[in-house]
């Protein structure tokens, strides 16, 4: 059985960090049965200033199918990650980051300079992207002149999720660059619809939601100007970390200005179990994005039955197609404000029917056995 070291910055118990921690926990779901996942990882959360209380610290430990060494601080060094890479026989190190200096590029030194002669797989997770590139550009564009120069890269094999992330990466990199392209796999549980959906007044407000990471690059400031502009009865649910205190704080004021058919409220942060049950509850996910690599989030909006109105910066642009959402330019806001306008004319039966549609339309766009096959492949050639 071939084996993987991996390394991820944060991980379960942790939830905090979305979509990268959830695309690494479904490749091991999937294919732990068939590979090896051992797991280099902090041993603290997004933002959390003490390390877990209930998993054991600077040693391995079965996770789920994976085996996870949470290394304490003082062994974010390259000394500690050059033991962890020497002490067994790896066939594959997996880095799931570009620019993360602890959990990609130190791995990537230690890497190439004890030259190792296992492969070395780099996934960007989207931070090749044109709006994640713009994002403290200055530092991520000088680091990336360093790599072409020195050809830190030259030997690796870069794992893109989508076609259009592999084009990021050949523009960011160089054509010369080797990419392989395998989708991210979703978590294919789906919670049952209620019925008492049928039951409730017509007048009842449409239900929307956003859920993410309260930063700007998901821009939840777009969300709230979009849904200022409409003239339906609306409730507007807020789920996510306050990760960039100051960004909130420009939502909030936005948010206090809303006309009187909209009405908000923040419902805290979400664990990753939640997540389906909470999407279940609503009518609309309203995302309007600037980039994302995969988008875990709206592959479970969908399989809990919830429309998705989203940008068209993700590889979701299928949904229009299938009748499941829309995705629409960020140029474009009054499509946006048009699209949940027509929702609020539509009966609670109709408004249950069209989630159960969601729902069953949704799976054969999320789930596809081909995906499966080219993840595999990342490890087994």
């Amino acid at each position: 059985m071939r084996k993987v070291l991996l390394f991820v910055e944060f991980y379960e118990p942790g939830y905090k960090s979305g979509g990268p921690l959830q695309t690494i926990k479904n490749i091991v779901d999937v294919l732990g049965r068939e590979v090896e996942f051992y797991i280099v990882t902090r041993d603290r959360d997004l933002g959390d200033k003490a390390p877990y209380s209930d998993v054991e610290i600077g040693t391995w430990q079965k996770v789920g199918m994976a085996k996870v060494f949470y290394l304490p601080q003082s062994m974010v060094n390259f000394g500690a990650i050059r033991e962890l890479m020497l002490e067994r026989s790896y066939d594959f190190v997996y880095l799931n980051s570009f620019f993360s200096f602890r959990f990609s590029i130190l791995p990537m030194l230690v890497h190439r300079f004890v030259r190792l002669e296992n492969k070395l797989l780099v996934a960007p997770r989207g931070e090749f992207s044109p709006g994640a590139l713009g994002i403290k550009s200055f530092k991520k564009n000088l680091f990336l002149r360093l790599a072409k120069l020195l050809g830190l890269y030259r030997s690796s094999v870069f794992h893109a999720s989508t076609e259009v992330e592999q084009a990021d990466i050949e523009r960011a990199l160089g054509k010369g660059v080797v990419t392989r392209v395998a989708r991210d796999l979703p978590n294919v549980v789906m919670p049952s619809l209620s019925n008492s959906f049928r039951s409730l007044p017509d007048s009842t407000p449409l239900e929307v939601c956003f859920i993410s990471r309260l930063v700007p690059i998901k821009n939840l400031d777009v969300a709230v100007r979009i849904l200022s502009a409409c003239q339906s009865h609306i409730k507007f649910t807020i789920f996510g970390s306050k990760e960039n205190l100051a960004y909130w704080r420009r939502c909030e004021s936005l948010l206090r200005a809303l006309p009187s058919n909209v009405s908000w409220a923040y419902g805290g942060e979400l664990y990753p179990k939640q997540v389906k049950e909470t999407f279940a509850r609503f009518d609309i996910f309203l995302f309007p994005t600037r980039g994302e690599n995969y988008g875990h989030v709206i592959a479970e909006a969908l399989l809990s039955g919830t429309f998705v109105l989203i940008s068209d910066q993700t590889p979701w642009e299928r949904v229009d197609e299938v009748g499941v959402g829309r995705a629409i330019p960020l140029g474009n806001q009054q499509e946006f404000v048009s699209e949940i306008d027509s929702w609020g004319t539509l009966t609670m039966a109709e408004r249950f029917k069209r989630k159960c549609e969601v729902q069953k339309n949704a799976v054969p766009l999320v789930i596809d056995e081909r995906d499966v096959a080219d993840n595999r492949a990342l490890f087994t050639s």
